[in-house]
């Protein structure tokens, strides 16, 4: 039952965070609710207004005896040039008598959706790499092979731009891009580290703290005072942590990953808002909707990942004496092989290579061009909820009741901190300029 509910939850704030309030929202997806569009097809059948000279017209033809003539219009429509102000003011009859909606989303509501569906798809990401690091040997030769696929992914893209656009190859998108990249690959390596001790669904809650670190960021580097629900959000989160937290130390099953894992949402965080910014730097006014520069953000935060990862693995091999590369390029033999044999581990890597890591890293640059940090923070509160499922489906974990309600409150400090399902309503900007 426990499952379950998390599951109908994580599906029901999907879709709240994507259609927030029915009628404002069912406006802004469809143009017009189902009774304004009765209304306007009963409109537009209205016949023209009675005047006096059509009436008496009318009246004429009806005591006349029946000519062999062709039908005449009533003479106020013969003598205009143009159809009556209310037929012509009305627009076009859609689809059906209007009954068929017009999906014409906005870009706000196409980057709400897009980031929903990341939610989603990275709440796959901790119980896949906890499998690979069982799998690989290590978790640093699975990051390594992990996120080369994503760089290959990248390498083809920079070219292209190189030839096309050439400012996006630039030494400043460069560095901010490799900048994200710094601190998501720490991020993705803490998260790593913590999953071999502790469990996807824990890991999965305490990420979520990263949607408080921004707006603090911006409190404490950018200069912007936060509203007080900011600082609520932190409360209910910390309370969240302690429940977490405390679950497992009272178990007596507090592992080391545990407590690692708090640091992920501090790199992940400053890695979400550094993009934020870099976007809104480079992006031109004449190109507001351009995919083009998230992508190429996201190519050099992937390069910088993969060496981060290379460097992990070189300085795990050292310190401890192994033969990492070696292992390695053994392990990369076996697959080239008998790739049948090794499905599931290629399925992995490709997934988290391409869907999780490039694939969610461009929906998350360009919606960032798009929506606030409110928005972006309430559509990422079901994360958490889609990785305790994932968690449960893929590798059987259970979620105890400490776990539970401590991962509720992590999705309820979420919604504040981002104020509430309300924000989503806001046009962009609208927050800043209401605190």
């Amino acid at each position: 039952m426990l499952r379950t509910a998390i599951l109908l939850i994580a599906f029901a704030q999907g879709l709240a965070v994507i259609v927030p309030t029915p009628r404002t929202q069912l406006r802004a997806l469809f143009g017009q609710t189902l009774h304004e569009r009765r209304q306007h097809v009963t409109r537009s059948l209205a016949l023209p207004p009675a005047t006096p000279a059509a009436v008496r017209h009318l009246r004429h033809d009806h005591d006349s005896p029946p000519a062999h003539t062709a039908p005449t219009a009533p003479p106020q429509l013969l003598e205009s040039k143009k159809a009556p102000a209310h037929l012509a003011a009305a627009p076009p009859a859609p689809l059906l008598g209007g009954l068929l909606p017009s999906f014409d989303w906005s870009h706000a509501t196409k980057a709400r959706a897009s980031l929903a569906l990341v939610a989603a798809i990275y709440g796959s990401n901790y119980a896949c790499v906890k499998l690979m690091g069982d799998w690989v040997g290590t978790p640093a030769e699975a990051a390594v092979l992990r996120f080369s696929v994503a760089a290959l992914a990248a390498i083809p893209v920079l070219a292209h731009f190189a030839r096309t656009r050439k400012e996006l190859v630039s030494w400043p998108v460069a560095r901010d891009g490799l900048s994200v990249g710094l601190f998501f690959g720490s991020g993705y390596m803490i998260q790593a580290v913590a999953l071999q001790t502790s469990t996807a669904s824990l890991q999965a809650f305490l990420l979520s703290l990263s949607v408080i670190v921004c707006p603090m960021l911006d409190q404490l580097l950018g200069g912007k005072p936060q509203p007080t629900r900011v600082w609520a959000a932190a409360c209910v989160a910390m309370l969240g942590v302690g429940c977490l937290e405390g679950g497992s130390f009272a178990s007596s099953s507090l592992a080391p990953g545990d407590v690692i894992g708090l640091l992920q949402p501090l790199f992940f965080g400053t890695g979400f808002w550094v993009c934020e910014r870099a976007v809104k730097r480079h992006r031109a006014a004449d190109a507001e909707h351009d995919m083009a520069l998230p992508v190429a953000l996201t190519a050099w935060n992937l390069l910088a990942v993969l060496g981060i990862a290379a460097v992990w693995l070189g300085a795990e091999s050292f310190g401890a004496g192994s033969a990492g590369p070696e292992h390695l390029q053994a392990l990369i033999g076996t697959f080239a092989a008998s790739p049948l044999e090794h499905l599931p581990l290629l399925a992995a890597l490709l997934w988290t290579g391409l869907v999780t890591t490039a694939g969610c890293s461009v929906a998350e640059a360009g919606a960032l061009g798009e929506l606030s940090s409110a928005d972006a923070t309430v559509v990422f509160a079901t994360e958490p909820l889609w990785g305790a499922f994932f968690a449960w489906a893929m590798i059987g974990e259970e979620l105890g009741p400490a776990t539970a309600v401590g991962g509720l409150l992590m999705v309820a400090a979420c919604v504040i901190s981002g104020g509430g399902v309300e924000a989503l309503t806001k046009p962009k900007g609208a927050e800043s300029a209401g605190e």
